[in-house]
């Protein structure tokens, strides 16, 4: 949507807590019971042009249903995004590597089916793995189904830069590295991963970089600015005129 847009990525953060616990007109549900990534997604197409900012309604889990539809959607405010209306979002069914790898280089991240292993916790609770790559060791079994986001990928060293839904405490800043073909990811027989696209009802303008003199003739200096987190953060750039 940042992208796509030509707005800050801050500014396009819709509510988590309101597309989970605020659906009208469905059974209340609480992160124990959880939610099939096909459900989601359905819900997120139909309701996300509506759905407020995460500034507007953060993120404050329900573990185990104790708290009431009211107290987990009341918001500082109830307006929509003014961002997300703008356009409407559809996903797509990714079951191999490199479609993921492209999916996620044009238009953002994946949401991945992940099985949790009796190891999982007890690898990211030491300080020390928060940036390694995260493989279940061969005694550890199998605990539960859970879904994780993909949004990097280092073929290099075979590993997803995932974000994860336990807070920004958790292991790196709420990120972690997980080994390509293991915990069901996109796996053939099992795995469920789906690319979402978010398309503007119309085109937005191209902007125009503003661009300083460089310390050679011909040649000009221009900053980006951050659209997208994962691939530009705000850099500089040179570029000459051809004589």
């Amino acid at each position: 949507m940042a992208a796509a847009l030509q707005v800050d990525v801050q500014q396009c953060s819709i509510s988590v807590q309101a597309l989970f616990f605020c659906a009208p007109n469905e059974p209340a549900r609480s992160c124990e019971a959880g939610w099939n990534l096909p459900a989601a997604l359905q819900q997120l197409q139909q309701r996300g042009p509506n759905l407020p900012t995460a500034a507007c309604l953060p993120y404050k889990p329900d573990f185990f249903g104790f708290s009431t539809v009211d107290t987990l959607c009341r918001g500082s405010c109830n307006s929509p995004s003014p961002h997300a209306g703008r356009g409407k979002f559809s996903s797509q069914q990714i079951t191999s590597l490199w479609k993921a790898q492209w999916h996620i280089r044009q238009h953002g991240a994946v949401v991945a089916r992940f099985d949790v292993y009796s190891d999982f916790d007890s690898f990211f609770a030491d300080k020390r793995n928060a940036q390694a790559v995260y493989r279940p060791s061969a005694s550890a079994y199998f605990q539960f189904y859970h879904a994780i986001t993909l949004v990097g990928y280092n073929n290099e060293r075979q590993y997803w830069l995932a974000k994860n839904s336990y807070g920004s405490s958790w292991a790196d800043n709420g990120l972690f590295k997980v080994a390509y073909g293991v915990c069901a990811i996109m796996a053939a027989d099992k795995g469920e991963a789906f690319g979402i696209v978010w398309t503007p009802s119309s085109t937005p303008a191209a902007q125009q970089l503003p661009v300083t003199p460089g310390p050679r003739p011909g040649c000009h200096w221009y900053k980006v600015r951050r659209i997208a987190a994962v691939y530009i953060q705000g850099a500089s750039f040179v570029y000459c005129l051809a004589a």
